[in-house]
């Protein structure tokens, strides 16, 4: 038992598989393919004047072309006194038109036994005859003389196959009729029965029982194949350019064909778009990120605790890891704009810099500290003369030790030695010209 329980839930797993392939399928037909692309010059009418949209795409596509009645004439020959042995059926109306129900023995059918099974130029039962003789009047009172030896009948011939001819019960075709031989309804039933060989594959190898077969396999089928001979509208067309007009009728090799390049594009165009959208977010990542860096060395500075801004990965960073008695009160509010997650909410760079908090006179100092060795003897005499008043604040951030070490006694060493070496060589120069 426990052996069988993997194999089994194997088994369900891949038939599972082979019922998921074949909806999507079906459903990447649909999504991919239009039928309804059709340039405006080459579309042809498929409904009629006033027509409405919701009967254009859904019951024109079987009604609009069907119902016609082919037009023939055939001359059946006789022998003097002989009768024509149909039995007709009037069928008032416009056109006064008769249906043959039966053909017993007589000439009719001495001329349909020296056709082809498959002629057309036999009289079957089911045609509707308009004229005899160049009449159409009287038709039944035509057909039952025998004075002619030659008589030429007219007829109206239903394309339904002969199969199916019982299904007429007037001259004039019906709507199950006009259903049935519709082109619409033909092609149909062909991508159906093309789409229904695939699903019935798919059911085989699937192994689940027959009932999914109507509903689920040919039932997704017939929906794929009415998609694709559905008539199309459109409101917005020039004039004599149809609303409802036919789709593309292409035969299913060229459907998958043209879903396939459809989908090969699609694939491409969402490629293009996600990498522009990922170096769009790698940008602005980049410039948060290089904002974020001046952030954390600006707070590394000029904290009083020394404690660290980010205490864990950023992910997941939120503004309440800033203690705001960590900070000075003026830096508070700027930093809180930097960190915001929202990208338009945050101060640029310049805004940054330029804020009332780096206005101070100790971050000016810190900044003067920086460029010390660039300014001129004048200016780092001014400088140094007030930098003691500075150092008098403990509390001061020039007064840290980090500050101090790294941004304080360096600059100081060396501006003191360039000042130093300068009054030297000034004084040997002196020196010599006394000399």
């Amino acid at each position: 038992m426990l052996a069988a329980g993997p194999r089994s839930l194997q088994r369900s797993s891949l038939r599972v598989v082979f019922f998921i392939a074949f909806i999507g399928f079906c459903c990447w037909i649909m999504a991919f393919y239009d039928p309804c692309k059709v340039e405006e010059k080459a579309r042809k009418d498929c409904g009629f004047s006033g027509i409405s949209p919701s009967y254009c795409m859904t019951g024109s596509c079987f009604t609009s072309r069907g119902g016609k009645l082919e037009k023939k004439t055939i001359k059946v020959s006789r022998k003097k006194g002989a009768k024509l042995g149909v039995e007709v059926t009037p069928d008032t109306g416009k056109g006064d038109l008769v249906l043959v129900q039966s053909i017993s023995d007589g000439a009719v059918l001495e001329h349909n036994s020296n056709l082809p099974a498959d002629s057309s130029e036999r009289v079957m039962v089911g045609d509707a005859i308009a004229k005899v003789d160049g009449s159409a009047k009287g038709l039944t009172d035509a057909l039952s003389r025998t004075s002619e030896k030659t008589v030429e009948i007219e007829i109206r011939r239903s394309s339904l196959p002969s199969f199916l001819k019982w299904m007429r019960s007037s001259a004039k075709p019906g709507p199950i009729e006009t259903v049935l031989t519709d082109p619409g309804f033909k092609r149909w039933s062909k991508l159906t029965s093309q789409l229904g060989t695939v699903g019935l594959a798919s059911w085989l190898l699937s192994g689940y029982g027959p009932a999914s077969l109507p509903v689920w396999y040919f039932g997704f089928s017939a929906a794929v194949g009415y998609k694709l001979v559905r008539c199309c509208h459109d409101e917005h067309v020039q004039a004599k350019v149809p609303h409802c007009y036919r789709p593309v009728e292409d035969e299913l090799p060229e459907v998958l064909q043209k879903a396939r390049d459809a989908s090969v594009s699609f694939a491409q165009k969402l490629a293009i778009q996600w990498r522009s959208l990922a170096e769009e977010v790698m940008a602005s990542y980049t410039a948060a990120n290089d904002k974020k860096k001046v952030v954390i060395t600006w707070y590394e500075l000029m904290c009083v605790d020394r404690q660290p801004l980010l205490r864990s990965a950023p992910r997941g960073f939120n503004t309440s890891v800033l203690r705001q008695q960590a900070v000075p009160p003026e830096l508070y509010p700027i930093l809180l704009k930097l960190l915001s997650p929202n990208p338009s909410e945050r101060l640029t760079i310049a805004a940054f810099i330029n804020s009332e908090f780096f206005m101070d006179v100790n971050v000016r100092a810190i900044r003067f500290l920086e460029q010390l060795n660039e300014k001129d003897e004048a200016q780092r005499v001014t400088f140094l003369r007030g930098l003691p008043k500075l150092l008098q604040d403990t509390k001061s951030p020039l007064c840290g030790q980090r500050v101090m070490r790294e941004r304080a006694i360096d600059n100081l060493i060396i501006s003191a030695a360039q000042t130093l070496w300068h009054y030297l060589v000034r004084a040997d120069i002196m020196a010599d010209v006394t000399i």
